[in-house]
C-alpha cells in the first residue's frame, strides 16, 4: 500500500511538472503593436530562433501546437529553399480583412523576393504565417 502510495506521488509530481514545463514563458513576451510584434517574428525566422518562438509570442489555437512542438523549422524549410536566405526587410504594412489583421512584410530573398504575411486573430494572436507575392504598397 505505501509502495502504491509512493508511485502514485511520484507519478502526480510528474505531471504537474509536465503540465507547469509546457506553459510558454511569459517573461520572455514580445510586446508592442501587432506590426512590430510581425517584425519581430519575421527577425526570429531570419534568424533561425525557433526554439524561443512559443514563449516570445501569442499563437492562436490554429497554430499554437506548431509552435509548441518546435517544428516551425521543418515547415519553412522549403520555402528557404525555393527563395533562399534572408537578406532584408522592407518597411511593414498592415491591412484586415473579415476580422483579421494581416501584417504584409516585404522580403529579400536572396533568390527572390516575396511577403511574409502573418495573420492575427481578434484578440491579436498569430493565426497564421504564410508566404505571398512580393508587394511593398509603396
Amino acid at each position: 500500500m505505501l509502495k502504491s502510495l509512493k508511485t502514485l506521488m511520484v507519478v502526480l509530481v510528474c505531471m504537474v511538472c509536465l503540465v507547469g514545463c509546457s506553459q510558454p514563458d511569459e517573461s520572455l513576451r514580445v510586446q508592442g503593436t501587432r506590426i512590430e510584434v510581425a517584425e519581430e517574428f519575421a527577425k526570429d525566422i531570419q534568424n533561425e530562433n525557433y526554439d524561443s518562438m512559443y514563449d516570445k509570442y501569442v499563437f492562436n489555437d490554429n497554430i499554437k501546437d506548431l509552435a509548441k512542438s518546435g517544428r516551425m523549422a521543418a515547415i519553412l524549410d522549403p520555402i528557404f529553399s525555393i527563395c533562399g536566405d534572408i537578406s532584408s526587410f522592407d518597411e511593414s504594412y498592415e491591412t484586415e480583412t473579415a476580422g483579421y489583421y494581416l501584417v504584409h512584410i516585404p522580403t529579400h530573398f536572396s533568390n527572390r523576393d516575396a511577403n511574409i504575411l502573418i495573420t492575427f486573430d481578434s484578440e491579436d494572436q498569430i493565426y497564421n504565417i504564410q508566404i505571398e507575392e512580393y508587394n511593398s504598397q509603396k
